[in-house]
């Protein structure tokens, strides 16, 4: 009875530190991993910033009149605002007027459908309407065809580019057709009016971009998207609905800019412009300020996930060399009968070291199987493969300078040896 609660003492012990080492190695590269997510998120934010503004300033209008509010002379007030900050100005539609037919090759924001005086049902695209500056400032990529040139945002231009998904039901050349918002008649039926446009090009495979036209730092996917040339006759429109939150706009300033403005005068001088033109409540604000507490955030993110992942590395790096070092300590007489029997000490270290390595595959298949059923963090493989390498390489060099401390350490197991040949002999 005491050989077997020895031996099962001695397995439950053997087992226990091999569980331990699985665990602490799951548990940091899953934080290295994280770290890298978080460092890629923050490069990917900043660099997108750099390359669509620099240093400078984007300064847009906003409505906070909770009023219902009529139509609106956009253009005169983008006009009397270029007065205060400057001529480099791009505008925007929302593109909430904008439907197509459900069963049409769209990809749609929603499953949500209306149905329109024609008994069609209508859907919402994905889409962007943007004005000729503003698309020379995306800098769209295209896999074939042409960019929007200045001919498709003069009157009733017709030209838009489409995402690289809907190459499956579209050609170069091809109409795409559109309908758009009227009114709602007295019976409360929605009235649209039909739009033929024409496919000039399409975006590239996994185009993103970060959308700094609504003040954001954060990228979208253009593979799905629409983008629509604002052509004079859509600024001009007489929708009811046309104000400064569906025609967004804002003016580029650069730092030096930025840093002379007086922003209660010029607080004043917006709401008298709004006034003029029947906001009740106009103001402006600066994007600036938006995209750093944004970037900072993103920073702090990534310093936060360093200074755990250097905590559990430093903790995990104590316990896999006390858990290699008393297990070679526990087992170094049966190394020693090994060698006594031919084997040599680099055949165990070799061994040893694959039996470690193994451990560590075995605790990536176990955060593999949890991030597909549990976590769900959708990982990308360069984050991944970072994350896994980083720890792989303080994990690999722990082991192996442990092991190499006991296998060629001078000849601790050759004296061990002839001690116990000389036993042997005695």
């Amino acid at each position: 009875m005491r050989r077997l609660t020895y031996v099962l003492t001695e397995i439950g012990a053997h087992v226990w530190l091999k569980v331990a080492v699985v665990g602490m190695t799951t548990l940091v590269i899953m934080s290295s991993i994280q770290f890298f997510q978080a460092y890629d998120r923050y490069l990917e934010h900043t660099q997108a910033l750099t390359e669509n503004f620099g240093s400078a300033s984007s300064i847009r209008f906003v409505d906070i009149s909770a009023e219902s509010i009529s139509s609106k002379d956009i253009l005169a007030v983008i006009d009397e605002g270029q007065a205060l900050f400057g001529d480099d100005v791009y505008y925007y539609l929302q593109g909430g007027d904008f439907f197509a037919e459900a069963d049409a090759f769209v990809y749609s924001e929603g499953p949500l459908a209306i149905e329109n005086q024609f008994g069609q049902s209508l859907v919402q695209p994905q889409i962007v309407i943007m004005n000729q500056a503003l698309v020379e400032k995306a800098d769209f990529r295209l896999a074939n065809g042409r960019q929007l040139e200045e001919r498709d945002f003069a009157g009733s231009g017709n030209g838009i580019l489409l995402g690289a998904h809907y190459r499956e039901g579209y050609q170069i050349g091809d109409d795409f057709l559109l309908q758009t918002f009227v009114e709602i008649s007295e019976a409360g039926q929605v009235m649209t009016a039909e739009r033929t446009y024409q496919v000039k090009g399409f975006l590239t495979e996994a185009h993103s971009l970060l959308n700094f036209w609504q003040g954001r730092t954060e990228e979208i996917l253009l593979d799905e998207m629409i983008v629509i040339p604002l052509t004079e006759d859509l600024v001009q429109s007489d929708s009811d609905n046309l104000s400064v939150q569906i025609m967004g706009f804002f003016y580029m300033l650069s730092a030096k800019e930025e840093e002379a403005l007086n922003y209660l005068d010029l607080a004043e001088a917006v709401k008298e412009i709004g006034a003029r033109h029947g906001y009740s409540y106009l103001a402006f604000s600066n994007d600036r300020s938006i995209f750093d507490f944004e970037i900072n955030m993103y920073r702090s993110l990534y310093q936060n996930q360093l200074f755990l992942l250097l905590l559990l590395l430093v903790f995990a790096t104590v316990q896999t060399g006390m858990i290699v070092h008393f297990s070679f300590k526990k087992r170094q007489s049966v190394y020693a009968a090994y060698i006594g029997m031919g084997s040599t000490k680099a055949e165990i270290f070799t061994v040893i070291s694959l039996h470690y390595l193994l451990l560590f595959a075995v605790a990536w298949a176990l955060l593999y199987m949890s991030e597909q059923l549990f976590i769900k963090e959708n990982w990308l493989s360069r984050q991944v493969a970072w994350g896994t390498l980083f720890y792989l390489t303080f994990y690999g060099l722990t082991v192996l300078t442990i092991l190499i401390n006991h296998c060629f350490p001078g000849r601790k197991l050759g004296k061990l040896l002839q001690m116990r040949k000389g036993g042997e002999v005695g």
